[in-house]
């Protein structure tokens, strides 16, 4: 069973998910990912119960977020201030780019970087051109 709800999020029977708004009306613990028992579709909650069984009280969904949904608002949570500053220079949560100011800004600083991408292609090259005939040789009679 999904119910959609106003967010269009579907929770469904079974599905893991994390509480991450309004403990003071409810139950649940921050940073805890709980799985679906039940849906009440009349007033937009469900039920939830933790890794040990125990099961909360009535949540409602806006408060909810799937378990598979990771956003600023769990990473700051959970990650060292450390980890948060080097998050902020990429754009997204999957397949990190490096912003592009932050990309021009370290391009900027390294010396010679003609030079310097050069003899990285050549390295990696010569590095290729090497294990291919090892390839070839062990592949020999």
């Amino acid at each position: 069973m999904s119910t959609k709800i106003k967010s269009n999020v579907s929770f469904r029977i079974g599905q893991r998910y994390r509480v991450q708004g309004g403990f003071s009306n409810h139950s649940y613990k921050p940073n805890t990912v709980y799985t679906v028992v039940e849906i009440d579709t009349s007033d937009c909650t469900l039920r939830g119960k933790d890794e040990s069984g125990a099961s909360g009280n009535w949540v409602p969904w806006a408060n909810c977020v799937p378990h598979e949904v990771i956003g600023w608002d769990f990473l700051r949570t959970v990650l060292p201030t450390e980890a948060l500053e080097l998050l902020s220079a990429f754009e997204g949560l999957h397949w990190l780019t490096v912003k592009e100011e932050v990309r021009d800004r370290i391009l900027a600083k390294i010396p010679n970087l003609h030079a310097e991408i050069l003899a990285a292609v050549g390295e990696i090259d010569a590095a290729r051109t090497s294990q291919t005939v090892r390839d070839r040789r062990s592949a020999l009679p």
